[in-house]
């Protein structure tokens, strides 16, 4: 199969990135795969694709550097600091490299790694797609409504939402009246996400 990865934080930085990094090593086994992400520096890796972010850097695609969810770290921007026109300049960044990527690439499926951005271009886009979700990104949608439609129409367009946050599962499921089944745990084996991804895929375009 051809897996697109998409990713708002850098391969191996912090729980997501280092998530991106065990899933784009050990589902390269056996399936072609490819990464979409931010980051402060262009990859020389020929599977991964960055959208740069550098206040430092003229020649970035954005003149920032990359944000995070989280709305307290030291030194860091976070999306909650972005400008309404710096959000749409991310926006618009994210959107031609996944564009571009999926255009050269066409993946059977996407496994994106937040509910946020990435997940509701990749929903415009109209490919299959499979979201991880966490706390941070509840959170931050709740601290600034620009953010709530991103969460709540990734979610509700998900193939499969994964996560093992209980209580992250109880408030997405309440909120946007999603059924158990759409829920996955996080905790999966390369076999076992091969098979959820083979399932995505034929429910979307039927048997090979």
């Amino acid at each position: 199969m051809r897996v697109l990865l998409t990713s708002h934080r850098p391969l191996g930085d912090r729980v997501a990135g280092q998530r991106l990094t065990w899933l784009r090593e050990t589902l390269s086994t056996d399936h072609e795969v490819h990464v979409v992400q931010a980051g402060s520096l262009r990859d020389a890796l020929a599977d991964v694709r960055v959208v740069v972010c550098n206040a430092d850097d003229p020649c970035a695609d954005l003149p920032f550097d990359v944000p995070t969810l989280d709305h307290d770290v030291a030194d860091v921007p976070s999306f909650h600091s972005l400008s309404n026109t710096q959000l749409a300049a991310y926006r618009e960044a994210f959107r031609n490299a996944l564009d571009a990527e999926i255009e050269a690439f066409d993946p059977d499926v996407v496994h994106v790694q937040h509910l946020w951005i990435d997940g509701h271009l990749i929903l415009e886009s109209g490919a299959p797609y499979v979201v991880s979700a966490y706390q941070t990104e509840w959170t931050a949608a709740q601290a600034d409504h620009r953010f709530r439609r991103f969460v709540r129409e990734t979610a509700e367009n998900a193939s499969r939402i994964l996560t093992d946050d209980l209580t992250l599962r109880g408030q997405l499921a309440k909120r946007f009246e999603l059924p158990r089944e759409r829920f996955s745990n996080a905790a999966l084996s390369v076999e076992q996400l091969t098979e959820l991804y083979r399932d995505v895929h034929e429910c979307r375009f039927g048997r090979r």
